[in-house]
């Protein structure tokens, strides 16, 4: 779905590449890259404040997704100033005052994209339009830190900033370049500068916090996002954020309810579980644990990361723990994960039969899964050592490509070496070795010491 657009958007079809996001918009409603090409298809129509709020919103879904915050630098490039320029390129004789705004655009959109030559060539020709304009630093010092040079992003959109002292899209990029760095301090004070304008910006607040938290103040940073939380809408992956945030800052009660609302609107989301199961370790809150659990189950059953957090909170060789699997098994008779678990417990309280029986049941549902496969090998060594051998050839024949046969190679000459036949052991082993052989580094060279080695020392 996503080359298509791209393939739109590459070409300049702005109406097709807006047709495709909106329908990847509609189709998938969460997805944060989605919503980015729909802001890049807005870009491309001429709808830059539509294609601010749209890259806003893809944050929102996704707020630590450095790229998107880039874009949204990007898009500012769009929405500051540009009357200025088209003045600028009005007062100069025989020039469009079109023409530099639609190159900065496509550097842009290059930029986005990941094409930078092509930012690169169309920087160079708004630079010979208006070279001194601050969009064309700002366009050279963001190309710079995209190509993984912070060093030199930081010097021209430094020099920039001293010559446009306050201009919002050069402040952004350089609060970008000192963040890349791991200037924290510095990266916070330019973000700071900004926030001062852009009071309700989400996107900057999200920028701020993650400094804060990367200086060790959490619990600022927490707080830095306390106006985004009480906002209608706000989304699971902010508020997990802050959840986290909240943890780090020892707010733990806190951390509960803000976990809660995202772990409610998501139950699936395997961060926000290990953050919530956190929390309720700390507050002791067991009870609260299990029935938020089982009530997000009933509704979600064949979630594979609710059951596992449920089965954390209980000792695995417990009663509870069987109970829990039981009911996994039932509501998803043909999940792998539950047979494991199970036999995993079967196993713990030494019910080695019917742990082999759910082995083979689980190689009948996927023969490639090798847990199973090596649980069922285990079994068959203690009551029938030639059929594991069989089963080891057979595995070692069905293997899909070379790195699986020689994994399961090694699993055969094991399997040799545990009967007791030590030379088919030997001959699997060496056999292995010598095929890999050309892919390995040479030896060392041996060394000129004399040819004759000293006598052994009497043995103890």
């Amino acid at each position: 779905m996503y080359d298509n657009i791209t393939d739109a958007l590459r070409r300049g079809a702005a109406d097709e590449a807006m047709a495709l996001a909106r329908e990847a918009v509609a189709q998938q409603p969460e997805d944060a890259q989605a919503y980015r090409m729909l802001a890049a298809a807005q870009r491309l129509a001429g709808e830059v404040d539509a294609s601010l709020e749209t890259i806003d919103r893809a944050i929102e879904l996704d707020p630590e997704n450095a790229d998107l915050h880039l874009e949204r630098a990007g898009a500012l490039l769009r929405t500051r100033r540009l009357d200025q320029a088209e003045q600028a390129l009005a007062q100069s004789s025989g020039l469009d005052p079109n023409l530099f705004p639609a190159y900065t655009l496509q550097a842009q959109l290059a930029l986005g994209r990941g094409d930078f030559e092509e930012a690169q060539r169309l920087t160079r020709t708004a630079g010979r339009i208006h070279p001194d304009h601050p969009h064309v630093a700002a366009l050279e010092g963001t190309l710079a830190l995209r190509r993984g040079d912070a060093e030199r992003a930081m010097g021209i959109l430094s020099e920039a900033n001293r010559r446009y002292p306050g201009e919002p899209v050069l402040q952004h990029a350089l609060g970008f370049a000192y963040f890349t760095a791991g200037h924290f301090a510095f990266a916070e004070q330019a973000f700071r500068q900004l926030r001062e304008t852009q009071a309700d910006s989400l996107s900057i607040r999200i920028l701020l916090a993650q400094l804060m938290a990367r200086q060790g103040r959490p619990g600022d940073a927490l707080d830095e996002l306390g106006p985004m939380l009480e906002r209608p809408g706000s989304g699971p992956a902010l508020q997990r954020l802050a959840g986290e945030l909240a943890l780090g800052a020892g707010r733990n009660a806190e951390a509960r309810e803000l976990l809660l609302r995202a772990l409610h609107a998501e139950p699936g989301d395997r961060r926000t579980l290990s953050a919530m199961l956190e929390a309720w370790r700390r507050l002791d809150a067991s009870d609260e644990a299990r029935k938020t659990l089982d009530d997000l189950l009933a509704g979600h059953p064949r979630q594979l990361d609710l059951w596992q957090a449920r089965l954390a909170i209980e000792a695995f060789a417990g009663p509870e723990a069987r109970e829990i699997v039981q009911r996994w098994r039932e509501a998803d008779p043909e999940s792998v994960p539950a047979l494991m678990a199970a036999i995993t417990i079967h196993d713990a309280h030494g019910e080695r039969e019917d742990a082999a029986a759910l082995a083979r049941q689980v190689n009948e549902l996927d023969p490639n899964f090798m847990p199973a496969q090596t649980r069922t090998l285990e079994a068959l060594l203690d009551t029938d050592p030639a059929a594991a051998v069989a089963h080891a050839e057979s595995l070692v024949e069905a293997a899909a490509n070379d790195q699986d046969k020689r994994d399961r190679r090694r699993m055969l000459g094991r399997t040799f070496d545990l009967v007791g036949d030590y030379g088919a052991a030997a001959t699997t082993w060496a056999g292995l070795h010598a095929d890999v052989a050309g892919t390995r580094f040479p030896l060392p060279p041996r060394g000129k010491g004399g040819a004759e080695l000293p006598a052994l020392a009497p043995r103890p």
